[in-house]
């Protein structure tokens, strides 16, 4: 582990108020790696909070009858043939899954992670843009009278990849057919919508949030997100620091 686990580890010592050894980590920690859930049960224990909504079966049991009912009204499919286990590739063929994803967001009252680049597509556009950026740079750069502007160009030069690579992204927004990170089956899929949506899920089953534990978690990703450089909504009980978060 390298200077971003150090961060991170200084960053909820300080915010928890807590000493944290390597040993607290030894149990969860697999092939150099560390799952958002495993840090987060290792912070619940080191507080002394017992967190029980998430594993209450009624939440679940909720949850998942949410689920199948729109995952059954997108796809068309009988209720029975929706299991945990069945593979998100089966029900969203490749060919509608953008216009079908979309249709599961907007029909689920909980909110879903959307629908990601191929990792080829993301570094092609980011390739073009970077190419279509230095072309119109060289030539202003040709020009001697506008040298002393160089340092001013670069970082002009930047923001223009980052807008050209947007603009590229948007589009080839067709070519959004990788699931969100993590979610492979249905089962998957509802772990990351109620790491997603925890507050909602309490609420709509009627249970009393464990509000110590929602605290926790909220800090938590606030630290990651500060950390990293990443989306809060990559972040789920699943994801791996390392291999999804790109922590180095």
């Amino acid at each position: 582990m390298g200077l971003d686990w150090y961060e991170i580890h200084l960053g909820l010592e300080k915010t928890f108020d807590v000493s944290l050894s390597d040993d607290d980590f030894q149990d969860v920690f697999r092939d150099r790696d560390i799952r958002v859930g495993d840090l987060y049960e290792v912070l619940l224990k080191k507080l002394e909070i017992n967190e029980v909504v998430r594993y209450d079966v009624s939440v679940n049991f909720i949850l998942w009858r949410r689920m199948q009912a729109d995952l059954h009204q997108v796809t068309g499919l009988p209720l029975d043939d929706i299991k945990l286990q069945t593979p998100l590739v089966d029900l969203f063929p490749k060919q509608d899954r953008c216009e079908m994803w979309a249709e599961l967001r907007a029909a689920s009252p909980y909110h879903i992670r959307d629908l990601d680049y191929p990792p080829v597509v993301r570094v092609v556009g980011f390739t073009i843009a970077v190419l279509v950026v230095l072309a119109e740079q060289l030539q202003i750069w040709q020009l001697g009278l506008l040298q002393w502007m160089l340092p001013l160009l670069g970082l002009f030069g930047i923001w223009m990849v980052a807008e050209t690579y947007l603009k590229i992204l948007f589009f080839l927004r067709r070519w959004r057919t990788s699931f969100p990170k993590g979610t492979d089956t249905v089962k998957d899929l509802c772990r990351d919508v109620l790491a997603n949506n925890y507050d909602a899920i309490c609420e709509g089953a009627q249970i009393p949030l464990d509000e110590g534990a929602a605290v926790v978690w909220r800090k938590l990703t606030d630290i990651l997100v500060d950390t990293l450089g990443v989306e809060r909504d990559a972040i789920t009980f699943r994801t791996r620091l390392v291999r999804d978060l790109g922590m180095e």
